[in-house]
């Protein structure tokens, strides 16, 4: 999920749904981790691809995410 701040208002980044189900309603940009690949370039690949923005010159910050379920319920 990608996040900003415009004129002090908290934004989220939405895409349309290309593919079904549910083509053409509004989504959460997500995309898989690539083999090797870090959620930092992850997120900056999709970023790119979604808005054709280029990540390399935003701050971008990784705020939480978890891979292991256990994680998640020991940090609760």
């Amino acid at each position: 999920m990608i996040l900003t701040i415009r004129d002090g208002e908290l934004h989220v980044l939405l895409v349309e749904r290309g593919n079904e189900p549910h083509r053409g309603r509004r989504a959460l940009s997500a995309d898989y981790l690539r083999p090797g690949e870090t959620l930092e370039c992850a997120s900056r690949r999709e970023l790119k691809q979604e808005t054709d923005l280029d990540a390399e010159r935003l701050h971008l910050e990784q705020l939480r995410a978890y891979s292991d379920p256990v994680v998640l319920h020991a940090a609760a």
